[in-house]
């Protein structure tokens, strides 16, 4: 070979290896300008997820939920952006169309319809929604003070229930046919009796001749020296049905804490406990419903005339409007267990006084 050819073949090895490190510098992966725009988007404030497609990042399709990777933080970015808003819990009266609505709301779905009813009605203030031990364990009550009386009522829902007693009820009395009553309106309801002091605040002077005290009941009131100070007050009698509706606290049995006369030494102020006296309202345990004394201290006046129950399912009853007769609940200190039943009724004329008589007012909600 000669010198020429020899020069030839050198001059082509170095152009080759020239073009060949030309290529490696151009083409390494350090130099790479993929990279840099991922780098670039990751950082951008602006992105958003869909911006990267790093699969390392992602899992069918849905960017790994990892807190401290740049997705989830542009994640709480949009998500901060269009903050979703709890549904605030209703304050329809509706809750209190029955027992079991009412006893399923929360407690805050209780404290905004309890507000509702203060709304609504004149006079009454919403004490509070709270838990309270009764004769059937704690239950959430809602509570109202009334300005007019001082008294404090407590919310009753509506409902439907059997009025009477079965045909079987040892000391069952005459007319208490069982039949079906539905109560349409829930009610506010007297936690207690009405006191001696409660009356001297809307009325003069005290009527009770024995037994005083301002905590104790009034007593020697007729049907319509009560009827006076519900007028006077704002307030109203219950009828018998809402009477016996808010004694029975959903209870069917004699009593509200039973069957068992004993029992009722817990709840009543009765002949067997009573020591032939009233006591202070409110000292023993309350219903399901929190009402005092249901059961015994005084006799407690309803609105309605005294007569037959009629058979058939009824609708809000204040029965009896021809009768010259008027009626009493609930059993007093000097009656027995007998007359302490749920479904005991005393016909009484309207004018009566008596020292074993008193009443406690309620206030109807409207459901409108």
């Amino acid at each position: 070979m000669s010198v020429g050819s020899r020069v030839t073949g050198l001059l082509i090895t170095i152009v080759g290896l020239v073009v060949g490190l030309a290529l490696w510098f151009v083409l390494s992966p350090s130099e790479s300008p993929e990279p840099q725009r991922n780098s670039e988007a990751s950082h951008d404030p602006g992105s958003t997820p869909g911006d990267r497609t790093n699969p390392a990042r992602v899992d069918n399709g849905v960017a790994d939920d990892d807190p401290t990777s740049p997705a989830s933080d542009d994640r709480s970015r949009v998500a901060n952006s269009k903050p979703t808003r709890k549904r605030a819990p209703t304050a329809s009266l509706d809750l209190l169309s029955d027992p079991a609505t009412w006893q399923a709301a929360d407690s805050d779905q209780r404290r905004r319809v309890a507000g509702r009813v203060a709304s609504v009605l004149p006079g009454f203030a919403l004490r509070g929604v709270e838990r309270v031990d009764t004769t059937s364990g704690p239950v959430e009550l809602a509570t109202f003070t009334h300005a007019e009386s001082g008294l404090e009522f407590v919310l009753v829902p509506a409902g439907a229930f059997f009025m009477g007693s079965p045909a079987d009820e040892p000391g069952r009395g005459r007319f208490e046919q069982q039949h079906h009553v539905t109560l349409s309106e829930p009610f506010l309801m007297s936690t207690t009796e009405v006191s001696q002091e409660v009356w001297r605040r809307v009325m003069s002077g005290n009527p009770t001749r024995y037994d005083r005290g301002a905590k104790r009941p009034v007593t020697h009131v007729s049907w319509n020296d009560a009827r006076t100070f519900c007028e006077r007050s704002g307030l109203r009698l219950p009828s018998e049905a809402q009477w016996e509706f808010a004694c029975r606290a959903g209870a069917a049995t004699r009593y509200a804490t039973g069957v068992i006369a004993a029992d009722l030494e817990r709840a009543a102020w009765f002949k067997p406990n009573a020591g032939g006296a009233t006591h202070v309202v409110g000292a023993l345990e309350p219903n399901a419903y929190g009402l005092y004394d249901m059961h015994g201290n005084v006799l407690e006046w309803c609105l309605d005339g005294y007569g037959e129950f009629a058979p058939d399912s009824v609708v809000d009853p204040v029965r009896g409007k021809g009768s010259t007769q008027r009626v009493l609940r609930g059993g007093s200190w000097k009656l027995g267990p007998e007359r302490m039943r749920c479904a005991a009724r005393f016909p009484v004329g309207p004018a009566a006084r008596t020292h074993h008589a008193g009443f406690r007012p309620i206030k109807p909600v409207p459901m409108d």
